[in-house]
């Protein structure tokens, strides 16, 4: 995963989810996830795309997550996912993101919500990747 910070906002809500997040985008980045970890360390989100389901084999801590259209709105929610669990986005899922457990809670995001990226120091030909803003 690249150690670029990623800032994820719910614009609906006017909250923050992420502010550490990263992206994993190539097949070896998507496949490592969050696997084997026990904590979330410096990163506080990740971001899969594309991806329309996700597992939690080899994790050992819950984690929230979204199933994202190719708009950054919101399709689905799960919220506190245990380790070996397997989740499936809706019809339409292009990215998931994956939260430490408590964050949609916290944060009051729910299904249908938007959501804004801030690639930071993501250079430009990586940033055209993310999930489109204007729809």
């Amino acid at each position: 995963m690249r150690k670029n910070s990623l800032l994820v906002r719910n614009i609906t809500k006017e909250t923050v989810l992420c502010v550490r997040g990263f992206v994993a985008d190539t097949i070896w980045e998507r496949s490592a996830g969050m696997m084997f970890r026990r904590k979330w360390g410096k990163m506080d989100g990740l971001l899969l795309r594309p991806c329309s389901s996700i597992h939690t084999f080899w994790m050992w801590m819950p984690i929230d997550v979204c199933f994202l259209d190719d708009c950054s709105r919101i399709l689905r929610v799960v919220s506190t996912l245990a380790p070996w669990r397997v989740a499936l986005g809706k019809r339409g899922t292009f990215a998931t993101l994956e939260l430490p457990s408590g964050t949609l809670e916290r944060t009051g995001t729910v299904s249908g919500d938007q959501l804004i990226f801030d690639a930071g120091s993501v250079s430009m030909d990586r940033r055209i990747d993310l999930p489109r803003q204007a729809c």
